[in-house]
């Protein structure tokens, strides 16, 4: 409508922008009732495998061979939210994301389900850790990236809505893989992101005493330098660079080196 008044100078009305916008998307991606038909086929496509007895539509839950391979390399906290859908059919689009070390957000499932289990997804989508730890993750929203991104499609048929999601995957991991290569290419060995964080915690490691605790050199005993004018007393840490943990308890909840195990 905003368009057509900016272009014509013409205000029309909402019911025969809607009607239009309709017609529109049919002769663009089909009817609305054959994109549910030929949903099961592009799954099929999809998945190089026949579905079976197809008898309704009614829920749907998809992924990728890419989403889950990505997600060995990522963090391993999953983001849970849902959106609801704009075109004739009203279901909730439900997405699953996880970020790697480079704070790269990617998408590892999605689902589509009836409205009325808005209240038990919204119930089941929070944050899901390993073992409590929130790998520097503050907030749940971490999906909202992703939805933002859906959100010119959510107004079409079904079967369009699945079909970008793979082709808009495909090439998302394409973009990574090549960055992926040219770092190691480079002859980095993590990325420069945390190649930096690395020196900057090698830099405050300059002040610490370090006592070998073990044969193996796994196991120290780490005192911080005191400083009396700034009020500071010796503070002794336990670090196991085996089992990646510290006493200060930033190597377990982050998962990459504290300033006490360089």
């Amino acid at each position: 409508m905003g368009h057509v008044q900016s272009v014509y100078h013409y205000q029309p009305e909402y019911k025969k922008t809607w009607r239009g916008k309709d017609k529109a998307i049919r002769k663009l991606h089909g009817d609305w009732d054959a994109s549910y038909n030929d949903l099961p086929a592009w799954i099929n496509i999809m998945n190089d495998r026949v579905v079976e007895d197809v008898r309704q539509f009614h829920r749907l839950l998809w992924t990728f061979s890419q989403c889950m391979n990505a997600f060995k390399s990522c963090k391993p906290i999953i983001h849970i939210d849902g959106t609801f859908l704009y075109g004739r059919y009203k279901q909730v689009l439900l997405l699953a994301v996880v970020q790697d070390g480079n704070r790269k957000t990617t998408p590892i499932a999605f689902a589509l389900v009836p409205r009325e289990d808005t209240d038990s997804c919204k119930r089941n989508g929070q944050m899901h850790m390993m073992g409590g730890f929130r790998y520097g993750h503050m907030t749940t929203n971490l999906a909202e990236a992703i939805n933002s991104s859906l959100k010119g499609i959510r107004n079409l048929p079904i079967t369009v809505i699945v079909k970008a999601t793979y082709f808009r995957l495909g090439k998302l991991f394409a973009t990574l893989g090549k960055e992926s290569f040219n770092l190691k290419d480079g002859g980095h060995n993590f990325h420069p992101r945390f190649q930096k964080e690395l020196q900057a915690i090698m830099a405050k490691s300059n002040r610490l005493y370090v006592l070998p605790m073990s044969c193996s050199d796994t196991v120290f005993r780490v005192s911080e330098i005191p400083r009396p004018l700034q009020g500071y007393d010796r503070t002794s840490y336990r670090v196991n660079l085996e089992e990646k943990w510290c006493d200060c308890g930033y190597f377990q909840a982050l998962k990459s080196p504290c300033q006490h195990a360089p």
